[in-house]
């Protein structure tokens, strides 16, 4: 059997170990599971991605080891693998392994070892090959097998090159670079695409982070666009690279993310706490899947959503007023917003498209801040950056610069207030800088902006779909297979981000290591 996994980073690592172990329980006599995972960038690390490639230690793991474990089915992998690494003297003794938040670039430490693990505990069960190569598309066709003729996935390189048939693809491309920003200019809506003649804006700030000075001088002009996460790893790469220039912040709600509140697990909430369970059924909302809730293969539900605006509203405002109420008293309010979390999933897909857009318009950005929280001590370290920080809450309405056609001269940014911003006649705030880095986060709206390659290929030969608010692909929540308007695709799969469409909880090593185990699983069961 031929499996290709589109994709090297945590995704295709935890993918990798998983067909490992679970090619080792496949019955007596099959054939040796053949793995192919393919990397669009040529000299990137492989296993570690985006997110566990940056080689700075102020970047850290957001929750504790202890939870962090890339297989679903082996709760205690990365403490034990911690453990070694302590006794080996690879790290601090002092540092308790169960409760520290570690270096990405340690766990991507982890993830190598882990896939050469199991490959070698799986005692010929399973290889793996290796391919640099950009995937632009995947077909289904016809291949001889015995004396019959049997469908095959063959995997297009953007070379002309085919990867040899397959008899399941797993899309595992992890996040997409961010999307340009956009902005409204005076005669029409421009996209920053359209500005190349802007040489130091920064449209994907991931790669600064390691060593951030050497693109951006330390007295030079800053305006960093967004305050989430990918900000605020900016903004420590900036700490230590010790920057002294004027620094500019700009975001429509200037709503920065909440820290976790120690180096241990939150505890379980307060009993008195409306949330969990109890918060949804406060509202009517469905926690038992039905036929009557589970969206078709279109998207869509098959009857009316049971989820009204009123329990959208309802659901959002009361776990923030929570959260408040739980900090009031001394609790834990962390552990209000983890208690929703396992609920979460069949509530976003009991929604219906109107009421999507209510919870990614109007509460969205309050409940993010708080389900993806910072580690301990993150926000201490940025603060003085913040402080010194001049902070612009509106719309960026324009950049160019100071001389048209002279990219040597200062950018001049335009950041119109809020459309909720109560002074009516306030100005619009324009200044000058030397430097716009782009901390947006990730695309994920592939109705409009569907990436060009291979998710812009899957939907348009039909095998994938975008969710009808746009914020990811669909899949058969109960294989991750990739819906097309027919169903499943047999032996076309997707794991981690790009399942946001059918699951808005889908990027946590958490959610990445149980759809492995269940891909896995389907894939050595069922083909």
């Amino acid at each position: 059997m031929h499996v290709v996994i589109i994709g090297s980073g945590v995704s295709g690592a935890t993918l990798v170990a998983q067909l490992a172990r679970q090619a080792r329980t496949m019955s007596e006599g099959s054939s040796p599971l053949r793995v192919t995972v393919v990397e669009k960038e040529a000299g990137r690390d492989w296993w570690t991605g985006v997110a566990y490639g940056t080689p700075a230690p102020w970047h850290v793991i957001n929750i504790p080891a202890v939870a962090m474990s890339a297989l679903e089915d082996d709760s205690e992998h990365l403490v034990r693998w911690l453990s070694k690494q302590r006794a080996s003297g690879s790290i601090a003794q002092e540092w308790g392994v169960q409760k520290m938040h570690i270096p990405r670039a340690m766990y991507g430490a982890y993830l190598k070892d882990l896939v050469d693990e199991q490959l070698s505990q799986s005692d010929g069960s399973c290889s793996l090959n290796k391919v640099f190569g950009e995937v632009v598309s995947v077909t289904n066709r016809p291949v001889p097998v015995g004396s019959a003729q049997q469908g095959r996935w063959v995997v297009h390189l953007s070379t002309g090159e085919q990867l040899p048939p397959a008899d399941a693809v797993i899309v595992a491309t992890g996040n997409y670079e961010p999307s340009d920003v956009s902005f409204e200019g005076s005669d029409a809506f421009y996209s920053l695409q359209d500005k190349a003649d802007l040489p130091r804006y920064v449209r994907n700030p991931w790669r600064l982070f390691s060593d951030v000075s050497a693109t951006v001088p330390k007295d030079s002009r800053v305006a960093i666009i967004g305050t989430r996460l990918t900000a605020v790893d900016l903004m420590l790469s900036l700490v230590h690279a010790e920057h002294k220039g004027p620094v500019h912040v700009i975001s429509r709600r200037g709503l920065f993310p909440f820290a976790n509140h120690g180096e241990t697990l939150s505890p379980p909430p307060p009993d008195d706490a409306l949330c969990g369970a109890k918060l949804f059924e406060k509202f009517g909302v469905p926690l038992a899947e039905s036929n009557a809730t589970k969206p078709k293969t279109n998207g869509a539900l098959e009857g009316p959503s049971p989820v009204t605006d009123e329990a959208v509203h309802g659901v959002l405002t009361t776990l923030v007023s929570e959260c408040d109420a739980v900090q009031a008293r001394g609790g834990v309010w962390q552990s209000v917003v983890d208690s929703v979390r396992p609920y979460f999933n069949t509530f976003w897909r009991a929604m219906g498209t109107q009421q999507r857009n209510i919870f990614l318009k109007e509460h969205r950005d309050a409940f993010e801040i708080r389900r993806h929280r910072v580690a301990p001590g993150v926000l201490e370290a940025i603060e003085p950056l913040k402080a010194r920080s001049t902070h612009h809450i509106g719309r960026l309405v324009d950049m160019k610069h100071a001389v048209p056609a002279d990219p040597t001269t200062p950018i001049v940014v335009t950041v119109a207030p809020s459309a909720s911003s109560s002074d009516v006649l306030a100005k619009p705030d324009i200044f000058e800088v030397d430097f716009v880095i782009n901390c947006t986060g990730p695309q994920l709206d592939f109705r409009n902006n569907a990436p060009r390659g291979l998710l812009a290929g899957l939907i348009r030969d039909g095998w994938a779909q975008p969710e009808e608010t746009g914020i990811g692909l669909l899949v058969d929540c109960e294989s991750h297979r990739l819906l097309s308007k027919s169903g499943p695709n047999a032996g076309l799969y997707a794991v981690g981000p790009p399942c946001k469409g059918s699951m808005w909880e889908t990027i946590a090593v958490k959610d990445i290591r149980e759809q492995a185990l269940l891909v896995a699983k389907h894939i050595t069961t069922h083909l």
